[in-house]
């Protein structure tokens, strides 16, 4: 699956093997997610967006709802087994925001 392998390769633990590392946003548009993509269009600006707002000065963010408004924010419950699997696999996530030498 092409998502699947593309997030495994942006969120590989040690950088330096992370999906651009090596050749930056080249290695990236290769990459068969890219594929339907057509970057030349893109980077020339001929695409047409599929929406564009109607905004006058001061309204730009008409198009939000307030999350306050739409949603009962509160606290997320994890189950106790869920906390248990979440402790028992802590170790490998040691590090992980750390530069791998």
């Amino acid at each position: 699956d092409e998502v699947k392998d593309i997030i495994c390769q942006f969120l590989a633990k040690d950088p330096s093997n992370r999906l651009g590392a090596k050749d930056g946003i080249r290695e990236i548009l290769e990459h068969p997610w890219f594929s339907s993509v057509d970057i030349d269009h893109i980077m020339e600006c001929n695409i047409i967006p599929p929406f564009k707002p109607d905004i006058e000065k001061g309204e730009e963010d008409k198009y939000f709802v307030d999350a306050k408004e739409k949603f009962d924010i509160a606290d997320s419950y994890i189950p106790k087994n869920m906390r248990d699997k979440i402790e028992e696999n802590q170790d490998r996530f040691l590090n992980f925001d750390k530069k791998v030498k």
